[in-house]
């Protein structure tokens, strides 16, 4: 599981029946989200928040808990705001103390964190306490600290070089919120109707195979529903902006290339077309420049696509598939393309990839290219080959073409 993933799911726990206290994006009141960061002193994209737990009378949000993706703040009205690192914790302990005050016994709850350096633990204040879960908020930061020390860095190995790069950076597509995640396969939908203002059949099945795969909830199922049959449509340039709006910088590159590449995946399934042409279609070449990616991108995106497509319908060898890629991950870095965009909403569109997927985690390769489940499962295929092949040999290998 993601930091974000821990922090949406455990949070509800850490707020108990207070549930007018919690705050999660992207539903995060613009008023509360400023007062909050104004309040703890936090330095970033107010977008990047993930969750507020207000410990105000009056709901202010200006005491309480912030959590980031990578840090989380405390603040307690007339005291300075604290904030820790995930990966400078070391465990999160919840009590309950025996106190007297007048001769009369009382149980106190006390939470602390203790830090990996040996630093003095951290007691939280007992009025954040008055307001929070303390099991429920000591069991999400010991979530935290596992995800951080499991998650904090990928590792890619070449012949003689290593790099580290953070986790948190890259998410997978079916990670992000609820409205993003609608607003992709809107701007998706909005392509296939830019022709003939018709969706054929192959486009529809392409359109529900990948609201399916980044696990779309089913209330946007149904406003996506809606916005295949209805007459009303939203601009592209304004389903861009919901989508960028949402998610930090380095997210955005990623979801710029991942855009391009299922619009262009989705054209390259009609019989009538050859997607190498893109430059004379009026949409792709203007989609390209709304995303601000080069000829040379794009063109490398379609060598992507057609090198999925190769292994997937097996017109290739292991010796094939493991040169291919390699010269597959060379140019991606010499167009400047992250491997991972390729792989960020899984597989190509149109194609099916649960079967695979769940047939990889049997095998135990789950976690192996550091996506969430269905991009790892797809993702593994397509840089190893299917597994009638010997491409399992290759699976450690594929590591080092990731970003």
């Amino acid at each position: 599981m993601s930091v974000i993933s821990s922090i949406k799911e455990l949070s509800p726990n850490a707020v108990g029946d207070n549930s007018s206290k919690l705050y999660l994006a992207p539903d995060i009141e613009e008023k509360k989200l400023n007062n909050a960061m104004k309040a703890m002193g936090v330095e970033g994209d107010p977008q990047d928040v993930v969750a507020i737990l207000d410990t105000t009378l009056f709901q202010t949000a200006k005491t309480g808990l912030l959590f980031m993706p990578t840090k989380f703040y405390v603040h307690e009205s007339f005291e300075s705001p604290q904030s820790f690192d995930y990966d400078q914790l070391a465990l999160a302990i919840f009590e309950q103390r025996t106190e007297y005050h007048k001769d009369k016994e009382k149980q106190v709850p006390y939470l602390s964190v203790a830090f990996k350096d040996g630093s003095p633990n951290y007691e939280f204040p007992t009025t954040i306490l008055d307001y929070i879960d303390g099991p429920g908020l000591a069991a999400l930061l010991n979530e935290l600290v596992t995800t951080s020390d499991t998650n904090s860095t990928i590792s890619t190995e070449d012949e003689d070089t290593e790099v580290s790069e953070p986790k948190t950076t890259i998410r997978s597509l079916e990670d992000l919120p609820a409205p993003v995640k609608l607003a992709y396969v809107q701007l998706i939908c909005n392509f296939a109707l830019q022709d003939d203002q018709e969706i054929d059949a192959t486009e529809y099945r392409g359109i529900i195979s990948l609201a399916a795969r980044i696990e779309l909830p089913s209330d946007a199922q149904r406003e996506l529903n809606s916005y295949l049959i209805g007459d009303k449509k939203i601009e592209s340039n304004e389903l861009l902006k919901t989508l960028l709006v949402q998610v930090n910088e380095t997210t955005q590159d990623i979801l710029h290339k991942s855009i391009m590449k299922d619009v262009l995946s989705l054209d390259n399934q009609k019989d009538d077309t050859d997607v190498t042409q893109w430059r004379q279609d009026r949409y792709l070449s203007s989609l390209a420049e709304a995303l601000d990616l080069s000829a040379d991108q794009v063109d490398f995106l379609i060598d992507g696509i057609q090198h999925d497509q190769n292994i997937l319908e097996q017109r290739l060898n292991d010796t094939q598939i493991k040169k291919q890629t390699k010269d597959l991950a060379a140019k991606a870095a010499a167009v400047g393309i992250p491997m991972a965009a390729l792989y960020f909403s899984g597989s190509v569109v149109g194609v099916g990839a649960t079967g695979i997927t769940s047939g990889l985690a049997a095998l135990g390769f789950g976690g192996i290219l550091g996506f969430s489940g269905m991009v790892t499962g797809v993702g593994v295929l397509l840089v190893a080959g299917t597994l009638t092949y010997k491409g399992v040999q290759h699976l450690t290998w594929a590591q080092r073409y990731r970003e």
